[in-house]
């Protein structure tokens, strides 16, 4: 089937923003169509990012969308949905539309994100009159159709939100909110790294688990996915599990099994990396929650970690057991203060001392294990790496709030 330019943008914005295909893969196909002399779906077909089966699906639905018949969420969700169950275009439709009559919650496309975005300047007035009316043909939320976009990454999109979180909880000012974004975006680093280098840390989170973060963390969705979702979680106050239900990325029984690893962490049965393991299994592998639990070890989640900060550090090979002693710092203390007499010996610099503390704090909140910490660490010290590029590029994904909580360790 031959179609134009403006149907395939269409085809491939329904296939990246159903998670189909993602933004690198799209990439890659358009590299390979223009290498090859190929129309763009057929060097995704021919990569093997696509079966024909889909294909014909996503079809069907682009022709829906070209025929203003279907907006792009609901094309979205009920490809999701027709993959998922293995049912036909319209019965995925029809699915969509009974959850969505039961949870349609209507925000306004001028909202407390919108204000941040263009305070940060990451969007123009203009651009926001062009998204509003984008918005309502798609009935897509305006941080979504950023991403898709590619004016935002996922991660901007997540740390706007966790923004506006903050200026909701009257834990950040509004001008350090946006001073911090520029500032991430600048120099390309985390939000939260901004934040403390800007000194802009007022409040640091508990490391505590959530159900987006085990998740994502077990690949079970992706980071645009979660940035979808936590929009919507942020600015219709939906619960994260039912917009995970409704958006057909996961099923009623994962959902389950999700709360439940969530539970077991909180009373300290399971590590959170344990959790995303076993959370793996389930989504990825349909392995059941008795037998995904046996992979794990019960005696590990309760071992608390002993090692200290400098022995993390000579752990990683960062520096030797005699240049600790020469910068006079003490094997046990305060994480923080010991970074500061390192820092102040010039034994090591303070980025990478930073870098390690939230690895430390990483360690600590149950978010890796001691050998893939340090082995991080070590990567991180011999190729000089930025931690979130480096997390990103193996595919890791730790949320912020297990990152800083060293912060907290004042005495």
């Amino acid at each position: 089937m031959s179609i134009n330019e403006n149907e395939t943008e269409i085809l491939l914005r329904l296939l990246q923003g159903s998670g189909v295909v993602v933004r690198e893969e799209i990439d890659s196909a358009r590299t390979m169509a223009q290498n090859l002399n190929l129309p763009v779906i057929e060097a995704i077909k021919r990569s093997g990012m696509l079966s024909d089966s889909n294909l014909s699906l996503a079809l069907e639905l682009q022709q829906r969308i070209t025929h203003r018949q279907l907006t792009f969420d609901v094309a979205i969700r009920a490809l999701r949905i027709a993959m998922q169950k293995l049912v036909s275009i319209d019965e995925a439709i029809s699915s969509v539309n009974r959850l969505h009559e039961k949870t349609r919650i209507v925000v306004s496309a001028t909202n407390e994100l919108t204000t941040l975005l263009i305070q940060t300047k990451f969007i123009s007035s203009e651009d926001l009159g062009r998204l509003i009316k984008l918005s309502q043909d798609s009935s897509m939320m305006i941080g979504h159709l950023l991403v898709m976009d590619n004016r935002l990454t996922p991660a901007e999109l997540i740390s706007s939100l966790d923004a506006v979180v903050a200026l909701r909880g009257k834990v950040m000012e509004s001008v350090k909110a946006t001073q911090a974004l520029r500032y991430a975006r600048q120099k390309d680093i985390a939000y939260e790294q901004a934040l403390y280098e800007l000194d802009f840390f007022q409040h640091v989170d508990d490391a505590n688990l959530q159900e987006r973060d085990l998740f994502t963390m077990a690949g079970a969705i992706s980071r645009e996915d979660l940035a979808e979702c936590y929009e919507i979680e942020v600015l219709k106050m939906k619960v994260f599990g039912q917009i995970l239900l409704e958006r057909a990325l996961v099923t009623s029984y994962q959902l389950q099994c999700a709360g439940s690893l969530v539970d077991l962490v909180v009373k300290g049965k399971l590590k959170p990396y344990q959790a995303a393991h076993v959370l793996d299994r389930i989504c990825n592998h349909d392995e059941k929650l008795d037998s995904a639990l046996d992979s794990v070890s019960p005696t590990e989640a309760l071992q608390k970690p002993t090692i200290s900060f400098p022995e993390f550090l000579l752990k990683a090979d960062a520096l030797a057991s005699h240049e600790l002693t020469m910068a006079l710092v003490p094997d046990y203390g305060v994480p923080r203060q010991q970074m500061e007499t390192l820092a102040n010996s010039q034994i090591l610099d303070k980025d990478f001392l930073v870098t390690a503390l939230r690895l430390y704090s990483i360690h600590l909140n149950g978010y890796l294990d001691i050998d893939d910490s340090v082995d991080i660490l070590r990567f991180c010290k011999s190729k000089s790496r930025n931690l979130d590029k480096t997390l990103d590029n193996l595919k890791v994904y730790i949320p912020q709030r297990a990152q800083w909580t060293w912060l907290k360790q004042e005495n």
